[in-house]
């Protein structure tokens, strides 16, 4: 993604000239660099598609057919930050349900505040029920609102998951040959694509001075709220400054089985919140798990597969932090 979002910018200012010398205010050339991110997702989810109908007409075998269909057949959101520390304009892009979020410092309280960089694609964000929608008028049930599913599917923009682009013969041909998802009813799935790989661009001044960003997955904020995640770096900023990294995890545990101690929708507690990891990254995936509560952070990290995915979700973190 990194390289594609590079090569569609570096088209735009080659030399990297300054907007008055391209003839444009900051507007124009701001709409230019989102108009490149967008395009770059598009082109790059376009090979993954593409890929998939070129390989039921070029394929020479199954083994290869196979092959080139799977990253097509496969699926992924993703978030993306883009930084210029020229003007301090950071840009987000997001596609499904990643989720960036600012933490800044407020000189009044001295406590940190809270800014959303991203907003999470799915059917329970209005905007993106309306765009679902108005792109397959008389499909009424393409969104289910009470799941926000769009036919089946959680998130409402993302790479691959050609099952919801790929024309309807494609799919019949997917599910006669290679064991793929059968297409819906007839009068269900009638004009794909219905997912999108085109990102949401949002554009933030920083201030740098005690600012910081973090980037996740869902499988963190399935756990915590942005604020919660912003009082956590909060916390290990503190920490860090007084050189404390330290705090005793305890079990709270009774034994009577993990069903009961660890609900499968389970929100963090703040007062389990502890700061013991040199990495930020690291300490909020902690506090996402069990934080001081040993027993249950080891319970939900060691379950082993299939009964993980029912105890954790996928988790990647990335803390950054704009005055250093």
């Amino acid at each position: 993604m990194v390289s594609y979002v590079a090569s569609s910018l570096s088209q735009i200012f080659k030399s990297r000239p300054e907007p008055e010398a391209l003839g444009l205010n900051t507007r124009e050339e701001a709409d230019l660099i989102q108009d490149g991110i967008k395009f770059a997702f598009r082109h790059l989810d376009d090979e993954f598609i593409q890929a998939g109908i070129d390989a039921l007409k070029t394929a020479k075998t199954t083994t290869e057919a196979l092959s080139q269909l799977a990253p097509g057949l496969s699926g992924a959101c993703a978030i993306l930050s883009i930084y210029d520390p020229n003007r301090n304009i950071l840009r987000v892009a997001n596609v499904g349900d990643c989720r960036g979020v600012l933490g800044k410092i407020d000189t009044m309280t001295n406590k940190y505040i809270t800014t959303p960089l991203s907003i999470d694609q799915n059917g329970f964000n209005k905007l993106e029920v309306a765009r679902v929608r108005a792109e397959h008028p008389g499909e009424e049930n393409v969104v289910d609102e009470k799941t926000g599913r769009t036919l089946g599917m959680a998130p409402s923009r993302v790479f691959g998951d050609g099952i919801w682009k790929w024309p309807r013969d494609i799919g019949m041909e997917l599910y006669e040959h290679f064991w793929s998802f059968k297409p819906r009813g007839e009068k269900v799935y009638l004009t794909p694509p219905y997912l999108t790989a085109e990102p949401v661009v949002t554009t933030t001044k920083i201030e740098r001075k005690g600012e910081f960003m973090i980037l996740a997955t869902d499988g963190l904020w399935d756990c915590m709220s942005n604020e919660q995640a912003v009082k956590l770096v909060e916390m290990w900023l503190e920490a860090k400054k007084t050189g404390l990294f330290k705090g005793k995890p305890k079990s709270e545990t009774k034994k009577t089985g993990l069903a009961k101690r660890i609900p499968k929708d389970r929100r963090v507690k703040e007062e389990d919140f502890v700061v013991l990891d040199e990495n930020c990254a690291t300490h909020l995936v902690r506090n996402a798990l069990g934080g001081r509560d040993e027993e249950v952070l080891c319970a939900i990290v060691g379950a082993a597969p299939s009964f993980s995915r029912d105890a954790r979700d996928d988790i990647t973190v990335q803390v950054i932090f704009f005055d250093h």
